[in-house]
C-alpha cells in the first residue's frame, strides 16, 4: 500500500486515468514511494505522525507518476500510450524541488544530516572526572 492513490495521479493529470494507465498505477506508485523513502529517513513514522506530511508525500507520488504518463503520450487527445513498465521505471524520478519540499516538511535538512554523520563518525571521547 502506498500513501498515494489513483486519485492523486488523476489530480496531477487533471483527468481520469485510462484503463491501461490504471493497470500500471499501483506498481508506479510503489516505485515512486521507494524513491521518496530513499531520500527521507523514517518515512512511515513521519507520515503516521503528520497528516500534512503524508499528504505532501501522496501529492509528490502522484506528480511523479503523472510525469511518466505524460512522457508516454503518443497522440494528443487520443489517450493512446505505448506503456512499458520497465521503461516507465527508468523515467520515474523525484525532482530536486520535490525533494526540497519533503525535507522542509519533514523537518529534516542537509544540516541535520551533516550533524548526524558527524556524530556517527566522531571518535569516542573519554570523560574525565574532576
Amino acid at each position: 500500500m502506498t500513501y498515494a492513490s489513483i486519485k492523486n495521479i488523476e489530480t496531477a493529470l487533471t483527468r481520469e486515468l485510462t484503463a491501461q494507465e490504471a493497470q500500471y498505477a499501483p506498481a508506479l506508485l510503489a516505485q515512486a514511494e521507494q524513491l521518496i523513502s530513499d531520500r527521507v529517513p523514517s518515512l512511515d513514522n513521519l507520515c503516521a505522525s503528520d497528516a500534512d506530511f503524508a499528504a505532501t508525500v501522496a501529492q509528490i507520488q502522484g506528480e511523479a507518476v503523472a510525469r511518466v504518463y505524460r512522457a508516454h503520450r503518443v497522440g494528443e487527445g487520443t489517450g493512446s500510450y505505448r506503456m512499458n513498465i520497465d521503461m516507465a521505471a527508468q523515467i520515474l524520478y523525484i525532482s530536486e524541488d520535490e525533494a526540497a519540499r519533503l525535507r522542509r516538511n519533514s523537518g529534516f535538512s542537509a544540516r541535520d544530516r551533516f550533524l548526524q554523520l558527524s556524530m556517527e563518525q566522531a571518535p569516542a571521547r573519554e570523560v574525565l572526572a574532576v
